[in-house]
């Protein structure tokens, strides 16, 4: 058997159960003697072996985690050996020989204890929902909730981690840090003291949402339900999936615009106002019952790895003709499409003209090659429009002309017109 062991801060955090373990196992790791529960155990003369020259040897922490959770699963492999932790939660190498161990068919027996992180959040009086990690798999924080990162053991690994929080939280935001005793101080200064250890941890409380240095996706979700609630803005209160149809329409086309001036920052904000649509019209679902933001994410995933079988299966292509072959095959299936007219139909009425010709076009696997019967039949229907009672028709039918050559030229005809509107405009500048 092999058991796992949280044995948490100190002396006084080793449970019973764990105690009686140790006191009958001959064959005991603790991750690291730096740990302050090294120094109860050696008390109680409980004997063991320890990783740390694995820390001077290891590449990096994933690599010292393999290596730890190897030596656990393959030493002593018909008797019981301890793996003792300050936290499980909170070291890596746990999951490894958990799932390892699954594989070789060795039984395991986890024993929780007191984390490191419970112990900071009782000593510096945190109470609600908290976000825990080690130091060494630390790469973002939950503004939203207190958060305690373990097992800072260095100056140099606290100024790291200071780098990483003022994304965040503003420099003169009050943390803790816990060892042996509790010191509360701003964030920026967290890099200025002295005696870390292996159980130094670092407590960060919660920040008000307005404070935050930096939002991410979860903080835009939380906005806009804070915008439709109760006690949100009327505007946005009064939206429906009708009343903003057309923004969604208008905020493409701008990134649009920021794409052809090859402009980044104008790009970054326009794609910004894309996205808030996208969340705008989910959260007005899930009020609904309809879907969620989650369920939206949930089916791009899923179609793109139906969509991809070269990448997600066992299909090969030669190139990105196959590829889109394959997407259409697969988008048919999925649309219960039986015929091309099905596929045609299937585009959607609210593009753009000039786009839904094309599109219609490279659905309807029009040739791609362009010949001078093309620029023939144009002329053919210039001169029928100029005879016609028909022309709103036949001048349709040119347009529809002129988009498929554009497209066999290789031009978007929407882009090319735009373009066009827009060096219209700039003549009267000059």
């Amino acid at each position: 058997m092999i058991y796992i062991i949280g044995l948490g801060y100190g002396e006084d955090s080793i449970t019973l159960g764990s105690l009686k373990i140790m006191m009958q196992c001959s064959n005991i790791y603790l991750r690291s003697n730096k740990l302050s529960v090294a120094k109860a155990l050696d008390k109680l003369d409980i004997k063991y072996k320890t990783f740390d020259p694995l820390f001077e040897s290891a590449e990096d922490f994933d690599q010292l985690n393999r290596k730890i959770a190897e030596t656990i699963l393959t030493d002593n492999p018909d008797g019981d050996t301890v793996y003792a932790v300050s936290s499980l939660s909170e070291d890596s190498a746990v999951g490894e020989m958990i799932s390892s161990a699954k594989t070789l068919g060795r039984p395991v027996s986890v024993i929780p204890g007191v984390s490191n992180a419970s112990r900071a959040c009782a000593t510096s009086f945190q109470t609600g929902s908290i976000y825990s990690c080690c130091a060494s798999d630390f790469i973002r924080p939950d503004i939203r909730v207190c958060t305690v990162i373990t097992e800072v053991d260095s100056p140099l690994l606290a100024s790291d981690i200071k780098c990483m929080l003022l994304d965040f939280y503003p420099p003169d935001h009050g943390v803790y840090l816990t060892s042996d005793k509790l010191l509360p101080l701003a964030l920026s200064e967290i890099d200025r003291q002295k005696n870390f250890s292996y159980d130094t941890c670092l407590v960060i409380p919660p920040l008000e949402f307005v404070s935050a240095s930096k939002y991410d996706f979860s903080h835009l979700l939380d906005i806009m339900h804070l915008l439709r609630g109760e006690n949100g803005c009327p505007w946005d209160r009064e939206q429906t999936h009708e009343s903003i149809r057309e923004n969604m329409l208008e905020e493409a086309l701008e990134a649009i615009e920021a794409i052809e001036a090859n402009d980044s920052a104008s790009l970054c904000d326009e794609l910004g106002d894309v996205l808030l649509q996208v969340v705008f019209h989910a959260e007005m679902a899930n009020e609904a019952d309809e879907f969620n933001i989650n369920d939206v994410i949930d089916g791009i995933c899923k179609k793109l790895i139906r969509r991809h079988p070269h990448i997600f299966g066992d299909v090969s292509v030669a190139d990105s003709k196959e590829v889109l072959k394959n997407w259409n095959s697969i988008k048919m299936e999925e649309k219960h499409q039986k015929s091309k007219v099905d596929v045609l139909r299937q585009v959607s009425k609210t593009l753009p003209a000039l786009m839904r010709a094309v599109k219609l076009q490279k659905k309807a696997g029009c040739p791609d090659i362009l010949s001078t019967e093309d620029f023939v039949s144009i002329g053919e229907q210039l001169s029928a429009i100029e005879n016609s009672s028909n022309k709103e028709e036949l001048f349709g039918e040119l347009l529809f002309s002129v988009a498929d050559i554009g497209r066999k030229l290789g031009c978007s005809p929407e882009i090319c017109l735009d373009s066009a509107c827009r060096r219209f405009i700039d003549r009267f500048d000059k």
